[in-house]
């Protein structure tokens, strides 16, 4: 009965092992802050991104990827866990601009900033054993 119950332990054991969940981008949290001139005419910021290399400043290099409205205060921030993602599991670098727009108009984007997030997952545990005494 001992080994039928070690055994199936193992079986389990793997199990988990195979089927564990794969490293989610979304743990990660950026927070972006900014200044801006704020007048009657702003409806908010576009945050753009890109992955690898710098996009320039020019736009169409950038993918958008959230709309943030601006809802009348005077602090200028934006907090995220869902815009960056990555399914290789290793270090990326992402670029970001903003830029301000209103009813008809988007403003050029901000200077260029950057980060280099680890999606790499911590080395996996060896001799891993397990003892009935």
């Amino acid at each position: 009965m001992k080994k039928v119950s070690i055994f199936l332990m193992g079986i389990i054991l793997s199990l988990l092992l195979i089927f564990a969940p794969v490293i989610d981008a979304r743990d990660k949290s950026l927070t972006f802050s900014w200044e801006q001139t704020l007048d009657s005419t702003i409806l908010g910021w576009n945050l753009y991104v890109k992955q690898g290399s710098s996009g320039g400043g020019v736009l169409s290099n950038y993918t958008l990827v959230a709309q943030i409205p601006w809802d009348g205060t005077e602090l200028i921030e934006y907090e995220s866990t869902s815009i960056i993602a990555s399914t290789d599991g290793e270090e990326n670098t992402f670029f970001f601009v903003i830029t301000a727009y209103d009813e008809d108009n988007e403003s050029s984007a901000s200077n260029e900033v950057s980060k280099l997030i680890d999606f790499l997952a911590p080395r996996t545990p060896i001799r891993f054993k397990i003892k009935l005494k």
